[in-house]
């Protein structure tokens, strides 16, 4: 897909400023996920070419069918498929924060603890809403559930040291 040369420079005028504001949380956030998302698209371009073959190798296939029964029932087949409504997306309320435990990965290994966690989410641009606001106790119960599913230990393990 081309894009118009005023589109790419504006693009590249935003990428620009995005890096010259590496001390802005949101910034890097956004240009890790850029990175992420462009080395995604360059790994499955070639498995979409190989998809696009396979498929036109099969519609050719059933084309030269020598029954023509066996040939109307595979497209009959093809055309109820595509008529149904799309899979639905297997993301959840908790995606972004899933996805921005991944992009930042490296700078959420140096935290210390949930709370610190939660105030870190917030500065890349994730809400309160999706996050989980504290309860009575002060404790992050969706930030730390997340946490358990994937076995995300902040800080040293064992117990704090006391001052003496």
């Amino acid at each position: 897909m081309s894009q118009a040369p005023e589109r790419l420079a504006q693009d590249k005028a935003m990428l620009e400023q995005l890096a010259k504001n590496t001390n802005d949380p949101a910034s890097v956030s956004l240009l890790a996920a850029l990175e992420f998302r462009a080395n995604a698209l360059a790994a499955v371009e070639p498995l979409r070419e190989r998809l696009n073959e396979i498929t036109l190798d099969a519609l050719k296939t059933a084309w030269e069918q020598p029954s023509q029964l066996e040939r109307l029932a595979f497209f009959r087949g093809l055309a109820e498929g595509l008529s149904k409504p799309c899979l639905p997306s297997r993301g959840t309320d908790a995606t972004p924060i899933y996805q921005r435990l991944w992009i930042h990965r490296r700078e959420i290994e140096k935290l210390k603890s949930v709370p610190e966690l939660h105030a870190f989410l917030l500065s890349t641009g994730l809400s309160e809403n999706v996050l989980g606001r504290p309860d009575a106790h002060g404790r992050f119960k969706r930030l730390e559930k997340v946490c358990e599913r994937l076995e995300l230990s902040l800080g040293k393990p064992g117990r704090p040291t006391t001052a003496e």
